[in-house]
């Protein structure tokens, strides 16, 4: 729900508020499943985006997703 979250508030040019909390659990859990992906699946994500190490947790999180912060 996150990244389908960020998707609509970027399409519509709303912004984005999360909590520390939430974004923690989600990049937790991305950084687990993700890589457990088969090459398939992980297709419809998208290819990871490069983020720089200092960019925000939303950001790494939509990036790991495969969209461009």
């Amino acid at each position: 729900m996150v990244v389908h979250g960020w998707d609509l508030a970027m399409a519509t040019g709303q912004p984005v508020e999360l909590l520390e909390p939430t974004l923690q659990a989600v990049w937790e859990y991305l950084t687990e499943f993700l890589p457990t992906l088969s090459d398939l699946v992980r297709a419809l994500w998208g290819a990871a985006v490069p983020v720089p190490p200092d960019a925000s947790l939303l950001d790494r999180i939509v990036g790991m997703a495969g969209r461009k912060p």
